[in-house]
């Protein structure tokens, strides 16, 4: 947890601002609002005010990480030893539960848009129920069912 005067993702040209609150249970979302509590930045969409005495995420948000994109910030738990959970940019993936014949990537966009789908042909829509996905961008090794995460994660 960061205070939000010492947030890394200010001073790095590679990522965006970031001032997404401790305990963000919804999504997050762009505000190019200067004026918002703590200027331009990604924020936890619940309403909660952002000050400089709130404990932050970590955050780590790639510029240009839109749905649009294929991508979308997510939190990330840690996943490897001296690795730390954050906000993340990665891939949509749109894996439905019991997918057991592996996923690709449809960069032409399938129902749900750009993004990871289950192999099986299944059609999946805003009703559908999701696997859990840490899918870093640029992933070209494929992904698989990491059952440790219970998430689709990068084969590398």
């Amino acid at each position: 947890m960061l205070e939000a005067t010492t947030n890394p993702s200010i001073a790095n040209d590679e990522y965006d601002p970031c001032w997404i609150h401790t305990d963000c249970e919804k999504t997050v979302g762009y505000s190019n609002d200067p004026n918002s509590s703590m200027g331009i930045g990604w924020y936890c969409t619940d309403g909660k005010l952002v000050t400089s005495s709130t404990k932050l995420d970590n955050c780590e948000i790639l510029k240009g990480c839109t749905t649009e994109s294929g991508r979308s910030p997510q939190y990330i738990p840690k996943m490897s030893e001296g690795g730390q959970a954050a906000w993340r940019c990665a891939d949509n993936a749109f894996i439905h539960t019991n997918c057991t014949t592996g996923a690709g990537f449809s960069k032409d966009g399938g129902s749900m848009g750009i993004g990871w789908y289950c192999n099986d042909g299944k059609y999946v829509d805003k009703n559908t129920r999701f696997d859990k996905a840490y899918i870093h961008p640029g992933c070209s090794a494929g992904v698989e069912y990491n059952t440790t995460f219970q998430a689709w994660v990068c084969k590398n």
